[in-house]
């Protein structure tokens, strides 16, 4: 009996795997029961056996994530050495992100397609978690290891900036997970003005630019109606792009269906122009941040002004910025590069800061694409938690971002020399 319980348990798993690629790659709208049964190598007929329906298998997905996130922090920890035990958290859900990169993109970008009971039961298990997680800061504090700091902020944005991995992270690139997760654990700990003798040189070990490819504002959108617009993005946002028909969005602007046609030869389209009319705002936004900062102000002071009206950004278009960074992929491969490019030349404005503030000696030389991407990440995040209501302004939620981006967990002693 004990055999024919794990050869069921094993092929449920590679059932589950099969179905995290697919739903990664092509999205669960596009993605069919046919699909999963023939990447499987079995029958349809045997898939309902362990899938009864489509919508099951996102929570089975959604499970294998939680599950090894959940055995980081046990219930019962005692955080006897809260710093100790943060760094080994942090350096642990990098991995755990890396390893289930495509389960993570399934978690975020396909939520809304989850069913009420299945996200009940999903969010509450990462309520549990995350409240845990709170627990350890607080640990911190009352230790002395930690400043004192919005709590529920800061942990918001520490899950943010290392969930956000899952968007940028190549298994084949140069930076292998022990170095990843090492900058994130130096970054969020003690932040990037903790400097000391020991850092390298920035000119000895910061890596050249990477090329940001094509001029998007070669590839300009259809001209599209600001009702029809705002309509779309806000569904597109909340029931996801692939889900989403011509008639909804017709119905939500106000018009008919012919008449939308009128304006749009596509979906895509609509897409396309969300895409790039967000993607062109953001570029003037950083424009104007960069020039009210002034050119007197320090590294640190232009980083803090970025971080804090992003943040604000957040918080008026959480629509937008929801479509803008989860469904690029739905972009045909002839438009997606010209999306691609706006977004590479807002990160390089960030960029631009970090490394100017490495070269000045202001930051510690921390690599700086990754530095940028997990600040990025942070900020990026409130979009699927900030409330206008709430307990917080979105800039207030910012400059909270912005202490723990610069000066990070720890707390300092009179010397300023991090005690953890």
């Amino acid at each position: 009996m004990a055999s024919r319980v794990s050869a069921k348990q094993r092929r449920r798993l590679k059932i589950v795997d099969v179905a995290t690629e697919l739903l990664d790659e092509r999205g669960y709208g596009r993605t069919t029961m046919d699909d999963i049964a023939a990447a499987a190598g079995i029958t349809k007929r045997t898939l309902y056996r362990y899938v009864p329906s489509k919508p099951v298998i996102l929570p089975m997905i959604h499970e294998r994530f939680v599950e090894a996130a959940d055995e980081l922090i046990p219930p019962d920890a005692q955080h006897d050495d809260p710093a100790e035990h943060m760094a080994a958290f942090i350096e642990s859900y990098v991995t755990v992100v890396v390893r289930h990169q495509g389960a993570i993109r399934v978690f975020f970008e396909e939520e809304y397609n989850l069913t009420a009971e299945a996200r009940e039961q999903i969010v509450g298990r990462r309520d549990t978690f995350e409240a845990r997680f709170r627990k350890l800061v607080r640990k911190g504090q009352e230790s002395g290891q930690f400043r004192g700091c919005d709590v529920e902020v800061v942990s918001a944005g520490v899950f943010g900036a290392l969930a956000s991995i899952y968007r940028w992270y190549s298994p084949s690139g140069r930076f292998g997970i022990g170095d990843l997760a090492s900058l994130m654990s130096r970054l969020l700990l003690v932040g990037l003005t903790e400097t000391d003798d020991t850092s390298p040189r920035a000119d000895d070990v910061m890596p050249p630019r990477t090329a940001t490819g094509s001029d998007a504002e070669q590839e300009p959108p259809t001209a599209v109606p600001a009702a029809v617009l705002s309509a779309a993005t806000r569904l597109f946002a909340t029931q996801g792009y692939l889900e989403t028909n011509t008639r909804e969005i017709a119905e939500a602007a106000g018009v008919t269906k012919s008449g939308l046609f009128y304006h749009i030869g596509s979906k895509e389209e609509l897409l396309y122009a969300i895409h790039h009319r967000f993607g062109m705002e953001n570029l003037e936004n950083l424009a104007r941040w960069t020039a009210e900062a002034g050119p007197a102000a320090d590294a640190a002071a232009r980083l803090r002004k970025l971080v804090v009206e992003h943040s604000r950004v957040m918080g008026d278009r959480p629509y937008h910025v929801r479509v803008f960074t989860d469904q690029a992929r739905y972009l045909s491969a002839a438009k997606r590069p010209h999306i691609e490019a706006l977004r590479a030349r807002y990160v390089d404005g960030f960029e631009d800061v970090v490394r100017a503030g490495i070269a000045d000696g202001v930051f510690k030389n921390l690599h700086p694409r990754i530095t940028t991407l997990a600040v990025l990440g942070m900020l990026n995040s409130m979009s699927r938690w900030f409330r206008q209501d709430g307990r917080l302004s979105a800039d207030r939620i910012g400059a909270v971002f912005a202490d723990l981006v610069l000066t990070g967990l720890a707390a300092r002693d009179g010397r300023g020399q991090t005690t953890s």
